[in-house]
């Protein structure tokens, strides 16, 4: 799939706008002028001020067919990136109803078997890294991540 860079370009300053605009939603530390939304609004600059430089650097590129399908030639890459933002997608749409260690190590185990990873070691590995990200980043730095049945038997387990 080949995509004119001015796509790319509005695409990655469209995205650093949202990271803006979501990061406004976090909390702040207790006792801190700045909370878990600080570096998501940093990244979220970097991202806006990158789509204008990949939009100026494009220059006069042609704006004729934006998108251009030739995924099958491509290679496996090219489905690993297609693979990434489906996953991305499907995470937006379902973490809130799954939980975050559900739909995470859902969507580790499916990456690492597109990527060629065997399934018996990809099983394992996406339920230790769900479960490792979730504790460090919801329970030690106190990111706010989404909460489902699993999440809630595992701290009802511990606290008991």
């Amino acid at each position: 799939m080949k995509i004119n860079k001015h796509l790319i370009a509005l695409l990655v300053a469209i995205g650093g706008a949202a990271l803006i605009l979501s990061s406004y939603a976090y909390p702040a530390l207790p006792g801190q002028s700045y909370g878990a939304g600080t570096m998501p609004f940093l990244i979220g600059v970097m991202g806006v001020l990158l789509g204008a430089a990949l939009f100026v650097q494009a220059g006069r590129a042609s704006w004729n067919g934006l998108i251009r399908f030739t995924l099958a030639a491509a290679g496996p890459q090219a489905w690993g990136a297609v693979a990434t933002l489906v996953a991305v997608v499907a995470y937006i749409l379902l973490a809130n109803w799954t939980g975050f260690i559900a739909i995470a190590t859902l969507l580790l185990f499916l990456l690492m078997l597109q990527g060629k990873v065997v399934w018996t070691m990809a099983a394992p590995l996406s339920v230790v890294a769900s479960s490792l990200i979730y504790v460090v980043f919801s329970r030690f730095l106190l990111v706010p991540l989404p909460s489902g049945p699993i999440e809630a038997l595992l701290w009802r387990s511990i606290l008991h």
